[in-house]
């Protein structure tokens, strides 16, 4: 994961993809990561100066164009992490995240930090068999994962098919899968045999190597019918 380094004081603003923990700095550094609509863009505000920082606030749209969407919370010892939804009919392209220190009041005392990361539509996963009980053993696959950045991928099946996918979890990240040099991805998952009957949610991260998600989700549908017989 990339940051950039506030031209205005010794705040640090990092953003990411569902990223657990906020990276080093690096100045003047567009952000390569992938985003889909309706993903969760993780915020890391650290260094803030203390005791003048209140809050941290952080704000997405598309770059040139107008705010989307805006995050706000307390900024602890200098430091806040604000999850900003990305919509689910989000314009495709080049996205701006834009984010601050702010006092008491709600005036800047650091900031802004501006940094650009990119909207697309991933295809969708492959999944099969796409059908049968709880406990099937289905082969996953996709592409997509930004090269250069994605050092592995990690899938998990749950919830609902329209169910909004959440966040990256270092604690519970899923199965691994086989990542390949051009992005694309290959393994098996699963599925657990408390699965609600019906269509379950398969989703996919992109992994940097420090740990933080820098491409996804990328999603797909498995459709439990415990009328079939097992694939295993």
């Amino acid at each position: 994961m990339r940051g950039l380094k506030s031209a205005l004081g010794a705040g640090v603003v990092a953003f990411g993809v569902l990223a657990a923990t906020p990276a080093a700095a690096v100045d003047n550094v567009v952000l390569p990561f992938t985003v889909a609509p309706g993903a969760f863009v993780e915020v890391n505000v650290t260094s803030c100066p203390v005791p003048a920082t209140a809050t941290a606030a952080a704000e997405v749209g598309p770059t040139g164009g107008a705010v989307v969407e805006q995050a706000s919370g307390p900024a602890a010892g200098g430091a806040a992490t604000l999850l900003v939804r990305i919509p689910t009919d989000a314009a495709l392209g080049s996205w701006t995240a834009t984010a601050s220190c702010l006092g008491a009041g709600g005036d800047v005392v650091d900031g802004p930090v501006t940094a650009e990361f990119t909207v697309a539509n991933f295809p969708l996963l492959t999944i099969e068999p796409r059908t049968g009980p709880a406990g099937t053993t289905v082969t996953v696959s996709g592409t997509g994962c930004p090269t250069g950045v994605s050092d592995s991928v990690f899938v998990r099946i749950a919830g609902a098919s329209d169910d909004p996918v959440p966040a990256f979890d270092r604690n519970t990240p899923g199965e691994p899968l086989q990542l390949s040099a051009g992005g694309s991805f290959t393994g098996t998952l699963t599925v657990p045999d408390d699965s609600p009957e019906g269509e379950n949610q398969v989703w996919a991260y992109c992994i940097s190597e420090g740990g933080s998600a820098v491409g996804g989700p990328i999603v797909g549908v498995f459709v439990v019918d415990s009328g079939l017989p097992p694939t295993l």
